[in-house]
């Protein structure tokens, strides 16, 4: 299954989207700030195809839709227009809509706040499957949505353990290298046999796993492996959704996992970590649950996991790429992973109405040649997406770091104005940008752009470099600025304080280095060691400290007005 087109109208924050996925061939990624409508998107998405799995009107979205898609070599379009429906530009009845052919599953797996899309559209559908099984009214693999939660982290890895690894050797490299676990020492299971009482698959297991009706069972790996031998289940994604109605129909209480790790520990499952839990929960969900018909949601995968295991979620995915990927992150890791194959990213922001609204891929390319890569896309999706009307641009982290500090104490001041900061990781990096923007076609009229050079030697050459320096009352088409620090001689963002602060931040780094006895080795270093003192001191600064900032927030100020 591959989206291809996809129309969304008046949900939420969502005025009119419209998103051409044609070209993502089955993996689209979301990027945006939070509230940008990411979620927003998926919820849409859920919403649609509860509305066409399900007859019950409570499912009928409120809002006006258009979603394409490929499926088993078929083509299909899907309009909603206020109460009509049309699949391929042919108005059907909901009794027509039943024959349509979907997904097999939508498998979501969210990070942040959940309730509303599990009363709204999960739960509904689970406590309906549920019902069914425990009847024997359906089959084990005709859930429909299914959302990946805490509860199943516990069935998931008891599922993964349970493949045999001489033949799934993909799944035992996940469990033993990634999740860096041995084996399953052993599982014990609280049961509760009286909750099921009509003969259907969760109570056929639970009955091989205690027949004589033990409530408390301990069992091992290999005996539940024999167990669902003698059963006949065929696939593993049986075995999972055995044990989840066993599990919601309350007849499984809980499952406690020992596990040996590779040195030998043993520990409980419960104490693998949230990153952990969500690999193992993104992992199941390709698989064991999905298949090329399935549509695949990912809210923020990438939520808990360590920096450097953010790309695990790329290799993941990439190896299943016979079917449907939807997945949202404002996390310039993973974005940058996916970023090497821009066709797959879709970058999102607000405008000025508060409505989502994508941003061209070719501003974020331009973008990231003019600034040579020195910002990941979060800060590139930042800049872009930005709606404050001053973008300032300063040479380093310091600066940064300063003047929005600075700002927090003297805002007070200067309620007309609003920034966005960037930093260049030194001058010589911000002419070139600000050419590149004077000669681009991006519109920035509605803001102006501001880049704040040292008042020395090399920031008066970058900044006159930029060939758009400030002169005071001087308006240029451009909405760009320059300028360097309005210091009354030559200096630094550190000289815009009394110079007793940067005198204690220098001795502090030099009393370091000296004790370590290293001072003539490190004696390059101290001048920078000292300005990054400098600038994790400022929390503990006076309002009063920054009150030579006012002549950089008065000019800030007389160059907005010129907008």
């Amino acid at each position: 299954m591959k989206l291809q087109r996809l129309h969304i109208k008046g949900f939420r924050n969502i005025d009119d989207l419209d998103f051409d996925l044609s070209n993502q061939n089955g993996l689209s990624v979301l990027i945006g700030n939070n509230g940008s409508g990411k979620s927003n998107i998926l919820e849409a998405i859920v919403a649609i195809f509860a509305s066409l799995y399900s007859k019950s009107k409570r499912f009928t979205p409120s809002f006006d839709y258009e979603v394409e898609y490929t499926i088993q070599e078929t083509y299909i379009k899907v309009k909603k227009l206020g109460e009509k429906i049309s699949v391929n530009d042919t108005e059907v009845s909901k009794k027509e809509l039943s024959k349509l052919l979907l997904p097999k599953n939508v498998i979501a797996c969210y990070s942040g706040e959940t309730l509303r899309l599990q009363e709204t559209y999960f739960k509904p559908f689970r406590r309906h499957y549920v019902h069914d099984i425990i009847r024997n009214k359906s089959e084990l693999n005709s859930l429909k949505l299914l959302f990946i939660n805490k509860d199943m982290w516990d069935i998931s890895l008891l599922v993964l353990f349970l493949h045999d690894f001489d033949v799934f050797k993909e799944i035992e490299d996940f469990c033993h290298n990634v999740l860096n676990i041995k084996r399953i020492t052993s599982i014990n299971l609280e049961l509760a046999p009286k909750h099921l009482t009509k003969t259907n698959a969760a109570k056929q297991l639970i009955d091989a796993i205690s027949p004589n009706g033990d409530k408390s069972v301990v069992k091992t790996v290999e005996e539940l492996s024999n167990i669902i031998d003698r059963l006949g289940m065929t696939s593993m994604k049986e075995v999972f959704m055995a044990l989840y109605v066993g599990l919601y129909s309350h007849g499984i209480k809980s499952i406690d996992i020992e596990l040996e790790s590779k040195n030998g520990k043993k520990f409980k499952a419960n104490l693998l970590s949230e990153g952990e839990k969500k690999l193992l929960s993104v992992f199941t969900m390709l698989e064991v649950l999905g298949d090329e018909s399935s549509l695949m949601i990912y809210d923020e995968p990438d939520s808990q996991i360590h920096i450097s295991r953010k790309s695990e979620i790329k290799k993941l995915v990439e190896r299943y790429d016979n079917r449907q990927h939807i997945i949202t992150t404002h996390s310039p890791t993973l974005a940058s992973a996916f970023f090497d194959s821009s066709e797959h990213l879709n970058c999102l922001t607000k405008n000025t109405n508060g409505f989502t609204e994508k941003i061209d891929k070719d501003k974020y390319a331009l973008i990231a040649e003019l600034t040579d890569n020195i910002w990941n896309v979060s800060e590139q999706n930042t800049f872009l997406a930005s709606n404050k009307p001053i973008t300032l641009l300063v040479e380093g982290k310091t600066d940064k770091i300063h003047i929005e500090e600075a700002f927090k104490r003297l805002k007070g001041g200067y309620p007309e104005l609003d920034f966005d900061i960037f930093h260049f990781g030194g001058a010589t990096n911000i002419p070139q940008f600000m050419i590149g923007l004077k000669t681009c076609e991006i519109d920035f009229s509605n803001r102006v752009i501001i880049a704040i050079f040292d008042n020395d030697k090399e920031g008066g050459v970058c900044c006159n470099q930029t060939q758009v320096k400030y002169t005071k009352g001087e308006r240029n088409k451009y909405g760009l600025y320059s300028l360097t620090l309005p210091l009354k001689s030559y200096g630094t963002i550190e000289n815009m304080y009394d110079q007793s602060k940067y005198h204690t931040a220098f001795k502090a780094v030099v009393s370091r280095i000296a004790f370590s006895g290293m001072v003539s080795e490190y004696a390059e270093t101290i001048t920078k060691q000292a300005k990054i003192e400098l600038s994790n001191n400022v929390l503990e600064f006076t309002d009063n400290d920054f009150e030579q900032f006012r002549s950089l927030f008065d000019l800030i100020k007389e160059i907005k007005q010129l907008l």
